[in-house]
């Protein structure tokens, strides 16, 4: 679980779950896996055709590691993957 929390330290959310661990003693934490549909993402992103096939390839041919992470798999002829996030329930000190 800490690997998880070093990681998300370093991502635009870090410094969220530095102030949650300020404010709070955490009661409990739990990954959750968000399947999302490639191209609706990409709609909601702006992402313009070229550079959406461009990430369409990324995606499909990544590193295993990277694979592992994202799960992209085929639904119905449609690209889907799934992002990790992490939910933190705490209680004020």
């Amino acid at each position: 679980m800490f690997d998880i929390i070093i990681a998300q330290l370093s991502t635009f959310g870090g410094p969220v779950l530095v102030a949650l661990f300020l404010v709070s003693v955490v009661a409990t934490a739990t990954t959750i896996f968000k399947a999302i549909e490639f191209e609706a993402w990409s709609d909601i992103k702006s992402v313009d055709e070229r550079t959406r096939g461009e990430l369409r390839e990324m995606l499909v041919d990544a590193p295993p590691k990277a694979l592992d992470a994202l799960f992209p798999e085929d639904r119905n002829d449609k690209l889907w993957f799934y992002l990790q996030e992490l939910l933190i329930a705490g209680r004020r000190a």
